[in-house]
């Protein structure tokens, strides 16, 4: 196993460094940007013109390593550290689970084409990857017993993370707390109270974040202000567009938007951009229901498989990055069905991930999607999918336990 895993390093390693650009690429300037903000002692500017585009997680890490005066080039080999480690996690958790062969399960995970496009970039995807890896883990170790305060502490330091970096989590994470509050008042069930206590003391850690976006919008819970505008691009009306996430350049453009982008855009501050273009989306919705949906419909295939996209011609890349994600969702299906049709019991901690994951992504579906938003997912799903598989004689008994 060792060896194994490590070939993995060594490969993530040498992506890195062969195909690393010597310019930035995506949306690796604000997040260098961001970093620079909390070296001066801030982080978004203050009103009206604030920017919350993002969590402050990865900027934070990211402002670590420039205070340790490490090249910028330590930050894009962390990413291959991430995904070594999270190999590691997920072969420890099958090990939990008493999953006897599960190297070629974390085998067919290191192979996961499209993470390793984000390997040399300056990006969260990779660090994602890692905390989701490390919170399934953490999960599947700690709540098979009586949890320890330690150990509830870690599974919320980890949550919170997680949070930073990618601000969606958080609303997964209150909507766990509330789904476990009730459950408790009516189980009573130990472990039910625990995993409550763990997303209560995750949010509760994230208040200085909260008091920071209070003051800066005067609102609570505020965790980003980039939602709106995939809001309104989802909420499209017109035949042409299938909701697509459309960048303010792009709005610009393009006649149909002519009046947001001069009343919104153009003349408000980012705050009141923000809320303008809510309520812009909301009237989509209630006028346009039906093309909601079909949106939604158009939106699951760019989250699960990264089509269609409403701009650009699709490359050989992106056609192969669909396949695999097909593949993917296969084992998926298969395994979903068989946990039905079997009726095969999950371990507590499985199945409270599951609802974290199915709330994050089913609220993720309800904004303009991209790919990467569900395959940050798949160190957890990998343990859902084999986990199921192992008990369930296929693939030639493969995966029998």
């Amino acid at each position: 196993m060792s060896f194994t895993l490590f070939a993995f390093f060594i490969g993530y390693i040498l992506i890195v460094l062969v195909f690393k650009k010597e310019y930035y690429v995506g949306d690796e300037p604000r997040y260098l940007m961001f970093a620079n903000n909390i070296l001066h002692g801030y982080y978004s500017p203050p009103p009206p013109e604030i920017n919350l585009w993002n969590g402050p997680g990865y900027p934070l890490l990211i402002a670590l390593t420039k205070v340790l005066h490490l090249p910028e080039l330590s930050v894009r080999l962390l990413n291959a550290v991430w995904l070594y480690l999270t190999l590691i996690l997920t072969y420890k958790t099958f090990t939990l689970l008493q999953i006897k062969k599960k190297l070629p399960a974390v085998i067919f995970l290191g192979f996961y084409l499209p993470v390793y496009v984000m390997l040399p970039k300056i990006l969260t995807e990779s660090f994602a990857w890692f905390l989701i890896g490390l919170l399934t883990y953490l999960m599947v170790k700690y709540l098979s017993k009586n949890i320890q305060k330690k150990q509830l502490f870690l599974i919320a330091l980890v949550l919170l993370v997680l949070m930073l970096t990618k601000v969606v989590f958080a609303y997964a994470v209150l909507s766990l707390a509330l789904i476990t509050a009730i459950w408790f008042l009516f189980s009573r069930n130990p472990k039910v109270k625990a995993v409550f206590q763990v997303f209560v003391l995750a949010l509760f850690m994230s208040t200085p974040y909260m008091i920071y976006t209070y003051r800066l919008t005067g609102k609570v819970f505020y965790w980003s202000n980039a939602a709106s505008l995939s809001l309104y691009t989802m909420s499209t009306p017109y035949a042409d567009e299938n909701g697509s996430f459309m960048t303010p350049r792009y709005l610009a453009t393009n006649p149909k938007h002519r009046q947001e982008v001069d009343s919104i855009m153009v003349r408000l501050p980012a705050l009141q951009m923000d809320e303008a273009l809510q309520k812009a989306a909301i009237r989509n919705i209630k006028n346009h229901p039906f093309k909601y949906f079909k949106n939604w419909l158009s939106n699951l295939g760019r989250l699960f498989i990264g089509y269609p996209f409403l701009t650009g011609a699709i490359s050989f890349k992106f056609k192969l990055f669909s396949w695999v994600n097909l593949i993917w969702l296969f084992i998926l299906l298969i395994a979903l069905l068989r946990w039905f049709l079997l009726k095969i019991s999950l371990p507590f901690s499985i199945t409270i991930l599951l609802l974290f994951f199915a709330i994050y992504l089913s609220g993720s579906s309800l904004v303009s999607a991209f790919p990467r938003m569900f395959y940050i997912t798949l160190p957890f799903w990998t343990v859902w999918a084999f986990y199921i598989l192992a008990r369930t004689p296929i693939i030639f008994g493969l995966y029998k336990k």
